[in-house]
């Protein structure tokens, strides 16, 4: 019994079984969490052997289970409030990111670096400085 990856989905070759698998690494891409295929799926329909290691098998899931699943309320919900949340943290990081840029900003403006010397390398750096204090 072999497994042929195809685009995303992953295709038993064997002529009594042509139902098509979906590796947990597509499902994800799909907008999936690592919890909600836990929760919505449980465990894979198969395992398969991973090319890139050894020690782990590769997760299928029949595509047809897969896409029932997320024609359902229940994950319609999970999907919808999953995407506010990501969307809460990725503007909370970007926030967080400007205050540390503003941050810099106050540090590099009050030990009086000018924003022309900003962006420079080390050696750059040293002779500015060497030409401002003799220039100072």
């Amino acid at each position: 019994m072999s497994f042929v990856l195809c685009d995303d989905t992953v295709k038993r070759m064997n002529s009594r079984d042509d139902k098509k698998y979906l590796s947990k690494t597509a499902i994800k891409d799909r907008g999936w969490t690592e919890g909600a295929i836990k929760k919505f799926l449980g465990e894979p329909d198969k395992l398969a052997k991973n090319k890139r290691s050894s020690r782990t098998k590769v997760h299928l899931y029949l595509e047809d289970r897969v896409v029932s699943m997320k024609s359902t309320d229940e994950w319609k919900e999970w999907f919808n409030s999953s995407l506010k949340r990501r969307n809460a943290l990725r503007d909370t990081n970007a926030k967080k990111r400007q205050k540390t840029v503003e941050k810099a900003e106050e540090a590099l403006s009050s030990i009086g670096l000018s924003k022309k010397a900003r962006g420079k390398s080390y050696g750059k750096l040293k002779l500015y400085a060497a030409k401002n204090y003799r220039n100072g």
